[in-house]
């Protein structure tokens, strides 16, 4: 009776092969599906630090029309997270290898000695302690995290772990049958390799149907020589202010005090008499005092070598 459940769509009538691949999700018509795989798969690494250290690397093996009775019927017995997404009232698996719990303690406490390659298998026969499912559930969430870095920049989904579950319903994710797409994701450390399946739903998908079916542009922008002639006409015309300063001298309070008109401050020389012209308080200039028209002026003599950085910094804008 087991066996007959699991090969029966909800309406009595068997699964046959042509109705499982039939699954009713077109990938062609996602492009922006893959883009956001690729960024997920570009921030495992940032998501995965906290817990397993640096140099973490995650890349996505396949991605393939698939369906809930398919992945689960192949994948039971193991470690899965259920990730819900609030936004979009829907919710995505993340499957775990079978032998993700050890993968996980081998590489938080980096042995040194490398895993054998975890290759597909039956799920290990004794029951997950609790250490290892707090370390699977923050392993999982990791991931999640990096699911959620790859789809912002192409749409609002925020993921919530919603638990740690041993995969057995094939009703997890709601109709047996449900279409989905499966992207494998494998990630790898100093300790090995583990490999993930990440099962999106048809129902997550199609609230993002607008958002995927848009293939982001990997050309670099145009650029706008109207937006440039406006910044520029914009930089060139702000106002900075500009202090002229013909000699820094340190006096106590009490020196200061005893100011008086007609009072004669003597000064160093150490400027030899010219002039220090700052903006936003970096020596630009060096000038000379003079007077024109009634006026005092300053004559602009030379840039202030020790800090042409700074002049070619302020005069590239």
């Amino acid at each position: 009776m087991q066996a007959a459940d699991h090969d029966t769509a909800p309406n009595g009538r068997k699964l046959t092969g042509s109705m499982l691949d039939n699954t009713g999700v077109s990938i062609e018509r996602m492009p922006g599906l893959a883009f956001i795989l690729e960024q997920f798969a570009a921030n495992i690494p940032a998501a995965l630090a906290p817990l397993l250290g640096e140099g973490a690397s995650g890349a996505i093996t396949e991605t393939r029309p698939a369906n809930v009775f398919e992945i689960v019927a192949k994948n039971k017995g193991r470690p899965a997270a259920l990730l819900r997404c609030e936004e979009l009232d829907a919710q995505l698996l993340i499957i775990l290898d079978s032998t993700a719990a050890d993968f996980v303690i081998a590489s938080v406490f980096a042995s040194g000695e490398p895993m054998s390659a975890m290759a597909p298998g039956p799920p290990p026969e004794r029951a997950r302690t609790n250490i290892e499912n707090r370390l699977l559930s923050e392993f999982a969430q990791s991931i999640g995290r990096a699911l959620e870095a790859g789809f912002a920049p192409s749409a609002q989904a925020g993921f919530t772990f919603a638990g740690l579950r041993t995969l057995m319903d094939v009703n997890i994710l709601g109709r047996r049958d449900m279409p989905a797409v499966a992207a494998g994701l494998r990630i790898t450390t100093s300790a090995g390799a583990c490999s993930c399946i990440v099962l999106l739903p048809q129902p997550l998908l199609q609230s993002l149907r607008q958002e995927l079916s848009i293939e982001p542009s990997t050309a670099a922008p145009a650029a706008d020589p109207r937006w440039t002639r406006q910044m520029e006409f914009g930089i060139t015309k702000a106002r900075l202010p500009v202090t002229a300063i013909m000699e820094e001298l340190e006096m106590t309070l009490a020196d200061v005090a005893e100011f008086r008109v007609g009072h004669v401050v003597a000064l160093r020389g150490g400027g030899r008499g010219r002039v220090r012209l700052e903006c936003s308080g970096r020596g630009v200039f060096w000038g000379r005092l003079g007077q024109g028209e009634g006026r005092y002026s300053i004559e602009v003599d030379d840039p202030i070598e020790s800090e042409d950085a700074g002049i070619d910094a302020l005069f590239s804008l």
